[in-house]
């Protein structure tokens, strides 16, 4: 067995809009939707972010902006935002919990 180093991503500020494009591409297939982008002030703030974690903290950050995105949109309303992202209110509610959006 052998270790694999990734350095962190605030030490790799080239990977993180094609990761995060990657990322949100990825998210969205599995929601059955079309990914719409990352606007030109959340690319900002991506790269500005000292980012003291790996991939997996980018992945959450996008899933985070995709739920709040949703439910901003739904005006809060977690069936229609449920609905918006092709899940049940259940999957929501999970989610909201793992990102603090409750």
């Amino acid at each position: 067995m052998f270790a694999i180093r990734l350095p962190a991503l605030r030490d790799r500020r080239d990977d993180i809009l094609p990761l995060s494009d990657a990322l949100l591409t990825e998210s969205c297939r599995a929601l059955g939707q079309q990914p719409a982008g990352i606007s030109s002030d959340a690319r900002r703030l991506l790269l500005e972010h000292d980012w003291p974690g790996n991939v997996r903290e980018l992945r959450n950050v996008l899933e985070r902006a995709m739920i709040e995105e949703a439910l901003q949109t739904a005006r809060f309303n977690k069936s229609k935002a449920a609905k918006a992202l092709g899940l049940t209110r259940h999957q929501l509610y999970i989610r909201m919990r793992r990102h603090g959006l409750e």
